[in-house]
C-alpha cells in the first residue's frame, strides 16, 4: 500500500509543476501582450494630442502596409544575430526581422500560441532564447510542434521577462510574428 501511495504522490508532484509551469509561462505571455497593446494605446493617444498631422500621415502608412502582400512582407525582414537584439532591445525594437530557430516550447490558448525558441545554432544545435506570439489563421494551418524548425517574420518588440518555474526573472528578447513557416 506505502509504494502506491508514494507513486500517487509522485504523480501528483508532477502534474502539480506541469501546472505551474503553464499558469507562469501563459500568465506571462499575456500579460506581455496586454502590456504591448496597452502601451500601443497609450502612444496613440499621445500622437492625436502633440499632432494631427502626424496622425494622418499614420493612418496612410497602415494603409499602405495592409496592401503589402505576404512575399513582400517577408522580402523586407532582415536577419539580425541573437547577441545584437539582446544587448541592445530598444535600438531594434519596432524593425522587421527574420529568425530561422528550433522550437522549445509551446503553449497554445484557443488558436494563439506562445513559443520559444532557440534561434543561433552552433555545432549542430540551437541555443540563444526569444519568445513569441502566433495566430493561426484558420484550423487548418499546420500546428507548431516541440522540436519543428521555423522561421519568424515579425517585428522586433523588445524584450519579455516572465517567471522560470524555480522562480527566477528570465529577460529575453521578443518578436511579435506575422508569419511562420515550418520548415518540413
Amino acid at each position: 500500500m506505502g509504494k502506491k501511495q508514494s507513486k500517487i504522490k509522485y504523480v501528483l508532484i508532477f502534474l502539480l509543476v506541469i501546472l505551474i509551469v503553464a499558469v507562469v509561462f501563459f500568465g506571462g505571455y499575456f500579460v506581455w501582450k496586454l502590456e504591448t497593446k496597452n502601451n500601443n494605446q497609450v502612444a496613440n493617444t499621445s500622437n492625436i494630442s502633440d499632432n494631427n498631422q502626424e496622425v494622418i500621415q499614420q493612418k496612410q502608412n497602415v494603409e499602405v502596409e495592409n496592401t503589402e502582400t505576404k512575399e513582400e512582407y517577408m522580402n523586407s525582414c532582415a536577419v539580425y544575430a541573437y547577441k545584437d537584439i539582446a544587448r541592445n532591445p530598444n535600438t531594434y525594437k519596432g524593425k522587421r526581422a527574420k529568425l530561422t530557430g528550433e522550437v522549445i516550447q509551446v503553449q497554445q490558448e484557443g488558436n494563439e500560441i506562445a513559443i520559444r525558441v532557440n534561434i543561433t545554432k552552433k555545432d549542430g544545435y540551437y541555443d540563444d532564447t526569444i519568445l513569441t506570439g502566433y495566430k493561426y489563421a484558420d484550423d487548418y494551418e499546420d500546428r507548431v510542434l516541440e522540436g519543428d524548425i521555423i522561421t519568424i517574420y515579425g517585428e522586433l518588440a523588445g524584450t519579455v521577462t516572465y517567471t522560470s518555474v524555480l522562480g527566477a526573472d528570465v529577460t529575453v528578447p521578443a518578436i511579435k510574428t506575422k508569419y511562420l513557416v515550418i520548415k518540413k
